[in-house]
Parts: C-alpha cells; structure tokens; sequence
C-alpha cells in the first residue's frame, strides 16, 4: 500500500489484526499492532478485543489478560466483547477463578455489565460447578437489577442440586417466580428430585404443584418424567399417583411409561 502511495490507517489496522487473529497467526498480529503504533494510529477498544479473543482462543490466557491490563493504562474502558471473550477464554484454559476475578472487580468499580456477560458468566462457573462463587456472583449482579434467563437458570438449579445446596435453590426460585421469572419444566423437576432425595418430600410436593399452576404438566413428556423421577427415587405412591392422573386427563401412557413403573 504505501508501495502505491496509500497509506494504512487504524481502520486497515485492525481489519488485518481481525484477519490474523482469526487465522490464529499470533505473532503477525503482534507485528501489525506495533506497525499500527509506529505510524502513528491508536488502538482501540476494537484492536485490544480481536488481539484478546484471539490469544484466549489459542489458549494464551495470560497474555489476554495483558491487552487488558494495557487497556487499563491506556484509558480504554472493556465492552461487553472484551469481557465475554475473557471469560470464555478463562474457562477453556482451565481458569475460572481469573474469569471470576475479573468481573468481580469490574462489579466492585460500579462497572454494569450487560445482561449477555452475566449470562455467561454464571454459565461458566455452573459448568464448572462452582456454587460458591455462583451464590456470591448472585448476590452482587441483582442487587444491579439483573436475573437469569430460564436456560441460565437451568444450569444454575442444577449445579445447586448437585452441590447439596437445596436451600439455595429454594430461595433462588421462589426468587425467579417472585421477579416474574418463568421457570422451565426441567428447572422444577431439577429442583424437586433434590428435595426429595434429602428427604424434603414437603417441599418437593409444593415445587411439583407449581408444575401444575404454571401449566406446564400437559404432555405424555411431561408426565413421563414426573413418573420417572418418582421410580428412580422409590417414591412409587406417587408415581401412581401421577399415572392415574395422566389417564384421567386423557394421556394415553406409552411403552416407557410402564417400563418406567415396573423398574421402580
């Protein structure tokens, strides 16, 4: 170009950064970043996301994390982009707590995080398994006036569950229905297997019911895994219950269903 008597500006600049980044051609996007500055055009918060999610996608955690720091001296405040592929990037590299870190400290600037980044990052960390961090990370993002979404909460009833945690999930979605939040018919039986495996039967009774007052047991489906869950806990007075209810309400049991009956 400058062959020709064109020259680069940062627009060019960071087209060929996104181009070698995404190549993952490190090295030459490290080349093109100083090239950039040497001629006098600043990065922005564009450069320092492709450099970022570039190096998190080849695993350069660390490194991901320095383009942050830079950003920092420099003035450029993070997007949302910058701190989703951080996050991802933490994750992939078995970082978690560095993800973690990350938004908490954002949160504790008053920083207010989109709705997306917070989703993933309670995605994140109940994959990982987490609860700690997840019932902190709660505790501090609602009091910002965000709540997940129903897939996000899925995963987040479940990592409870799994975590002994049932007083947590109880709160958490008692929470949700409060706020408006409508939970899916797998968050409740989530949470309701839960109940009943700590010997909570009460409480199981009541989250179940709330299957029926959101009407979300109207399917041979719906009802299957509800006589499901009540075999594999030997809870077969109520699995009965249910069956007989099913056929009341004209769903017609399938082969699974008694195979489900006769195992328990």
């Amino acid at each position: 170009m400058p062959a020709e008597g064109c020259c680069p500006d940062r627009f060019t600049y960071n087209h060929l950064i996104h181009g070698v980044c995404k190549l993952g051609i490190l090295d030459d996007a490290l080349r093109l970043l100083k090239q950039m500055e040497t001629c006098g055009h600043k990065p922005n918060v564009f450069t320092f996301n492709m450099l970022i999610d570039g190096f998190c996608k080849a695993n350069r955690i660390e490194e991901a994390f320095r383009f942050l720091g830079i950003m920092g001296e420099r003035g450029i405040a993070p997007n949302d982009a910058t701190i989703r592929s951080l996050i991802h990037g933490s994750f992939e590299g078995n970082n978690p707590k560095g993800a973690y870190d990350l938004v908490c400290g954002l949160l504790e600037k008053q920083q207010v995080l989109s709705e997306e980044a917070c989703n993933t990052m309670l995605h994140c960390l109940s994959k990982a398994g987490m609860v700690s961090e997840i019932l902190s990370l709660l505790g501090k993002i609602e009091e910002k006036g965000y709540f997940p979404n129903p897939s996000v909460f899925r995963g987040l009833m479940i990592c409870l569950v799994k975590g002994s945690k049932c007083s947590e999930s109880c709160k958490l979605l008692d929470k949700f229905r409060e706020r408006g939040g409508k939970p899916c018919f797998d968050s409740y039986i989530i949470h309701a297997k839960g109940l009943y495996g700590v010997g909570r039967n009460k409480e199981g009774d009541l989250y179940v019911g709330y299957l029926v007052i959101d009407g979300l047991l109207c399917s041979v489906y719906a009802y299957n895994s509800l006589i499901d869950t009540f075999s594999k806990l030997r809870l077969m007075n109520k699995a009965s219950q249910f069956f007989d209810e099913m056929i009341e309400k004209g769903y017609t049991p399938t082969l699974v269903t008694f195979n489900m009956l006769i195992d328990g």
